[in-house]
Formats: C-alpha cells, sequence, structure tokens
C-alpha cells in the first residue's frame, strides 16, 4: 500500500522547515569560521609582536610607528582573508542548500502527481460504484413503489422431477 501523501499544506510546511533550517546551519558554520578566522588572526600578531619585541626609539615624529603600522596592515589582511573564506563558506552551503531545496520540490511534486493519480482513481472507483448501485436499485425496485420486495415473501418454485417427496432420485 502507498505511503499516504502530505497535504499541500504540510508540503509547503515541510519546504519552509527544510528552507529554515539550511538557513540557520549556514549561518551556524559561518559565525563559527568567522570565530576561528579571528582567533588565528589575533593570535599571528601577538606571535610577531613578541618576536619583535625591540624597544622602538622615542625620537621619531610621526604618529604611527612602522610595528604599529604593520600590526593594522596583518590585521586587516586577517579580517579580509577571513572574509573572504567566510564568503567562499557560505556561496558553497548555499549551493548545497539550493540543491536540497531542489531536491525537496522534484520530490513534492512527484508526491503530488501520485496525489493527483490516487485521486483519479478514487473518483473512477466512487463513480463506478455508484453507477453498480444504481443498477441493482434499478433492477431489484418493485413496479408499485409501496411493494415490499423480498425473496422471503416469494412463494416457493415447484419441487425438480424426482425430489417431489424430499428424498434423492432412485438412479
Amino acid at each position: 500500500m502507498a505511503k499516504q501523501q502530505p497535504a499541500p499544506r504540510q508540503s509547503a510546511r515541510i519546504l519552509a522547515e527544510a528552507t529554515a533550517k539550511a538557513k540557520a546551519k549556514a549561518t551556524a558554520k559561518a559565525a563559527q569560521a568567522k570565530a576561528k578566522a579571528k582567533a588565528k588572526a589575533q593570535a599571528k600578531p601577538k606571535a610577531k609582536a613578541k618576536a619583535q619585541a625591540k624597544p622602538e626609539p622615542k625620537a621619531k615624529a610621526d604618529f604611527w610607528s612602522d610595528g604599529q603600522v604593520a600590526t593594522l596592515l596583518a590585521d586587516k589582511r586577517a579580517d579580509m582573508l577571513a572574509v573572504r573564506e567566510d564568503l567562499g563558506t557560505t556561496k558553497a552551503e548555499l549551493a548545497q542548500t539550493r540543491d536540497e531545496l531542489a531536491a525537496t520540490k522534484e520530490e513534492l511534486a512527484k508526491e503530488k502527481t501520485k496525489t493527483n493519480v490516487a485521486e483519479a482513481k478514487l473518483v473512477t472507483v466512487k463513480s463506478t460504484v455508484r453507477d453498480f448501485m444504481d443498477f441493482l436499485q434499478d433492477r431489484f425496485r418493485p413496479a408499485n413503489p409501496y411493494e415490499i420486495y423480498s425473496p422471503n415473501l416469494s412463494p416457493l418454485p415447484p419441487p425438480a422431477p424426482g425430489w417431489e417427496d424430499g428424498q434423492l432420485p432412485h438412479a
């Protein structure tokens, strides 16, 4: 027996739930990748700063020192790489979600087709049963509508030859 088909409202709800799940999953992965990249970016400047722990001469007149500019550029570059990585991950997840949604739509279309075929068969069966019931009513309807038809009220047919006494005929 075929599986019970979901109603159209249920199909829309299932599609909406699948979309929401995929979006939540993509958002969570993007946030996780961003946090990972940020932690990685923060670890690199600290290691570089420890390696370059030379005291800078205070005689420089400009506001930004070479080390600060390099650190700032490294931070910006790390942020840019993290964002680029997040975008790549997000694009891949969106492509996967798009494929999943396409597959879900195909499944829903197949289910709808099966439902339509089943409904058509049901209509055909109902029509056939209705026609048969009409035939039976027409066939066994008494000539007088007030007369009750019952096979038990009709007289018995005469017995077959050789069965008059209710015994088997002699061979």
